[in-house]
Order: C-alpha cells, then sequence, then structure tokens
C-alpha cells in the first residue's frame, strides 16, 4: 500500500454540534487515517472545534464564512446576499491559502449552507463533495437570491459530487436536469451508544415524571418546522383516552418568539402539568431510553436523525410522511406515519401505541434492526471513502486498498 495520504479540507457551515456535525464527527472519526489526512475549517470557536481537536485533527477558524442560503426574505434576502460578497471574497482567498498549505487535493463541504469551499476548490483545481443536507424547495427554510432552482443548479456546477442524505433530497436535484452526481447516503448512528441505560428513573426523578407514567417525546429544535404545534394539540387529543400521559419536549429554542406561542398553546389546552420543556440536552441517548415513544411531527424534514436514534435505541416511533421520514420509518413495521399538519392523526397513533405495549414491543425491536442494518457509521464511512477514491486521480496518488 502507498505511504501517500489524500489530503482532505472538511468544512462545515457550523462550529455547534447538532445533526450535520454530527454525521461529520462520526464520519471523521470512522475516517481510515492510513489512507486519508484530514484538515477540519469552522467559521467561529465553538465546542465542534475540540471535539475535532481531540481526534487529533487539524482546526482552522475562518471568521468570515457566512451562510449564502439564507432565511431571511425579500428585500432582507437581496440585503444579506449584497453584503455577503466582501466576506465570501476574504474567506475565498484564505481558504486558497490553507489548501496550499495543507496540500490539500480535495474539499467536502458539509452542508449547502455554505458556498466558500465549492469557489475555492474550483479555484484550486481539485475536487469538491457537496454534502446537501437541505431540501431546497418552496417553503424551504433556506433560499438563495434567485430561488430553490438556481441553488440547485450553482450547487450542481460547482461539485464533482453531491452526497445527499435521503431519497426525499435527491429528487430536489432532478428539478434541475441531470442528477448522475447525486449519491444518496444516510447519516450515521453509533448504534453502540443508543442502548438501554440504567438512567431511566433518574432521568424522571430529575424532571418530576413518575415511574410507569406513558412518556411521550419530541427531540428537535423548538421551530415551526419541527411541528410542535400539532404535538401540542395532539397531546390535549391523548390525554382525553390517557389521562395520566406525559410529554417531553427537548430543544434549543432559537426563536422565542415561537417558544413563547408553545407555551401559550399549552396553557390554552390546560396541559401545563403534563408537558415538560428540557431545553438544550447533551445526554439525548439517555433521554431516548426514558421514553415510551417518540415522535417527530415534521412539516419540512430532509431526513430525522432523531427517529434513527430512537429505533437504535428499541423504542417505537411516530414521524410525518414529509421528506426523507418515509426512508427511515417502515410504516406499521418500525413505527406509524401520519400526515403533516394532522394533529388528530397524530393522536391516534400515540394512542394506538400506548394502549398497544406488545406492538411496541415489536416495532421497538423491529427498528432496531433496520437501525443496525441501514444506518450505521461503518457503512456510510465506506461509502465516502469510495467516493473520494473515485475522484482521485492516480496522479493525485489515493492509496489503493491494501
Amino acid at each position: 500500500m502507498s505511504d501517500h495520504k489524500f489530503n482532505i479540507l472538511y468544512l462545515s457551515h457550523s462550529a455547534q454540534i447538532y445533526g450535520a456535525e454530527q454525521s461529520l464527527l462520526q464520519l471523521l472519526k470512522g475516517l481510515d487515517r492510513d489512507r486519508f489526512s484530514p484538515v477540519v475549517v469552522l467559521p467561529q470557536e465553538g465546542p465542534l472545534k475540540q471535539r475535532i481537536a481531540d481526534l487529533s485533527i487539524p482546526v482552522e477558524i475562518v471568521p468570515s464564512i457566512r451562510a449564502w442560503l439564507t432565511r431571511r426574505a425579500g428585500i432582507m434576502r437581496l440585503l444579506h446576499h449584497i453584503g455577503l460578497v466582501p466576506f465570501l471574497v476574504r474567506s475565498v482567498w484564505t481558504l486558497t491559502k490553507l489548501i496550499r498549505r495543507y496540500h490539500i487535493e480535495l474539499v467536502h463541504t458539509n452542508s449547502l449552507v455554505v458556498i466558500d469551499g465549492a469557489l475555492a476548490a474550483r479555484l484550486s483545481g481539485i475536487p469538491h463533495v457537496w454534502h446537501a443536507r437541505e431540501m431546497l424547495i418552496h417553503k424551504s427554510p433556506h433560499n438563495f437570491l434567485f430561488g430553490p432552482r438556481s441553488a440547485l443548479s450553482l450547487v450542481n456546477r460547482l461539485a464533482d459530487r453531491v452526497i445527499a442524505i435521503s431519497n426525499a433530497v435527491r429528487l430536489c436535484f432532478e428539478q434541475v436536469g441531470d442528477a448522475s452526481k447525486i449519491i444518496v447516503i444516510y447519516n450515521p448512528i453509533d448504534i453502540k451508544i443508543f442502548k438501554k441505560f440504567g438512567t431511566e428513573g433518574n432521568i424522571r426523578w430529575g424532571l418530576d415524571i413518575p415511574q410507569g407514567v406513558p412518556l411521550v417525546g419530541e427531540i428537535a429544535n423548538i421551530r415551526p418546522a419541527k411541528g410542535y404545534e400539532d404535538f401540542v394539540v395532539a397531546g390535549a387529543l391523548v390525554r382525553q383516552s390517557i389521562p395520566n400521559v406525559r410529554f417531553m419536549m427537548v430543544g434549543g429554542a432559537p426563536y422565542a418568539l415561537y417558544k413563547k406561542r408553545i407555551t401559550m398553546l399549552i396553557n390554552d389546552y390546560g396541559l401545563g402539568d403534563c408537558f415538560v420543556f428540557t431545553g438544550f440536552r447533551p445526554d439525548v441517548p439517555e433521554i431516548i431510553s426514558t421514553l415510551d415513544l417518540l415522535v417527530l411531527p415534521s412539516h419540512y424534514e430532509p431526513f430525522g436523525r432523531v427517529l434513527v436514534e430512537a429505533m437504535a435505541a428499541g423504542k417505537p416511533v411516530i414521524g410525518t410522511n414529509v421528506g426523507g421520514i418515509p426512508e427511515i420509518i417502515e410504516d406499521g413495521v418500525t413505527g406509524l406515519l401520519v400526515p403533516p399538519h394532522s394533529p388528530d392523526k397524530l393522536a391516534e397513533a400515540i394512542i394506538t401505541i400506548l394502549q398497544n405495549p406488545s406492538l411496541a414491543r415489536q416495532m421497538g425491536e423491529a427498528g432496531r434492526q433496520r437501525a443496525r442494518e441501514r444506518f450505521s457509521v461503518e457503512q456510510h464511512v465506506a461509502r465516502i471513502q469510495e467516493i473520494y477514491e473515485e475522484l482521485g486521480s492516480p496522479g493525485r496518488g489515493i492509496p489503493a486498498r491494501g
């Protein structure tokens, strides 16, 4: 086997540790370091930096990196893109210098949110892999100045390969013609950490939730796309049939007004005694272990990582039939699918599972098996390394398997 290591620059749009960053960490942990040498670029300091440094991987901070995709609309979107230009020029210039310093042979951008890595790779004459973790569709939370089609066309043009995290994401690219560059590789889950914990009682005690009480949770940032309003309304309906049920909302609240709306809705339905906000929690595996059921009533969902995590823990799940969720949940086998914006259907599904413990156990076991077979870290890393090998010409010296 050749002693040459293929040098890869990874660009993350965030230094926090949310779903995209967790996937990046799993890839970096599993990467064959005898064949690939990673360098990671972040836009700012944050918890992700230390996690990467712990893997003995160099980290560079480039503060001028800004999101080209934005949640803004109208004139504010135009002003965002005008204001982006000087930052983009500076960040691309800095990235090209890093590419030369580290003898980088491929750039892998971890999200569609930033374009800087794609431009720097093009200017440096090296391949670029773009990880598509967003569905650029009408009413997408992320958008470009001229709409999703123009953004998709630009991504397609600037990428040698696009890794789509679901077929739902891949379908977006079919709007712009040739989708031959698009490869579907599901997000990875470290199955080993989602096992049954012995801390369920401690977590329930800490949250004032009695043992034996049915507990249904949603784990996601508290924002409109995650369907929290539907969760609350469904909770009111479920309580009519299962009076002692409790509900847990786990996630940060980036939009204070939206969290206030959800809190008011809970109070309007008189559910203050059965809904618990935990905020962001770093102990998601332990939280999942104490749930009887996990739900994700999203209106927009490119993948749905938390559903796989719950399945890996042997928990039944309910999700909406949108985006990548139907690729995770096998309806009636590992969980149940319901229409989006349908709290009545969500409530029926919750009641069905909570009132049928044997069905819940069967779904949990089937989900554990599906998670192990389709969403393992090993499969994820192996398929991405194959892309690197494919893009590397013999002249670039990607080492062959020994």
